[in-house]
Order: structure tokens, then sequence, then C-alpha cells
């Protein structure tokens, strides 16, 4: 390409030619710019996507966290309780732990299928 001056065009020019014609019909331009934007697109939509999971994904980790931490309390409220028993030789004690322990053992089930 060259200039009323007689010299050519500087490098950058050539490079950058100008807009690319739009594509017949549809105003949106070259396929390739319709491709690169529909592929932001669904790059955004699969953010905001993973996003959404992440967060729901975050509440079930939670609630399984404050199901796992009560369990925890139960049972070692129920060692305490067996050492106790087994300590003063209290057997009603020793039942009353027994009877929990079929609880507990429910509570685990319940948080197993929940996960």
């Amino acid at each position: 390409m060259r200039f009323g001056t007689g010299r050519s065009a500087p490098s950058y020019v050539m490079a950058f030619p100008g807009p690319r014609p739009q594509a017949a019909g549809d105003g949106l331009g070259s396929p390739s710019r319709v491709g690169r934007a529909g592929a932001l697109i669904s790059r955004l939509l699969t953010a905001l996507g993973n996003r959404s999971m992440s967060v729901h994904l975050q509440r079930e980790i939670d609630k399984l966290k404050k199901q796992l931490l009560l369990l925890c309390a139960i049972v070692d409220e129920q060692v305490q309780r067996a050492v106790q028993a087994l300590l003063e030789g209290d057997e009603q004690l020793a039942q009353e732990v027994r009877r929990r322990d079929a609880q507990v053992d429910q509570r685990e089930i319940e948080i197993e299928e929940s996960a």
C-alpha cells in the first residue's frame, strides 16, 4: 500500500487493515467474531453456573459439618457416661448408654445417606 507521498504504509497499518465486512444479513459481524462472542458467553455462563454450584456445595458441606459436630458431641458424652457407668458399677446408666447408642447409629446412617 502506498500513500500519496510515495512512501509505503507503516507495518502496523498493514497488520490491521480495518474492520472486517459483516456477514450477510445478520448484522453481527464476521462468523469468527460471532464465534468468539459465543465462546465468551459460554464461558461466562459456565462460570456463573460453577459459582452457583459452588455456593450450593458449600451450603451442603456446612450442613454436614454441623451434623457431624453434633454427632461427635453426642458420642463424646456417650463415652464419658460409659466410663462413669463402668467406674461406678452403675448398671442403670450402662443400660441408658446402650439405648442411646442406637440413636447414635441411626444419626450416623442419616448423615451418610445425606452425603
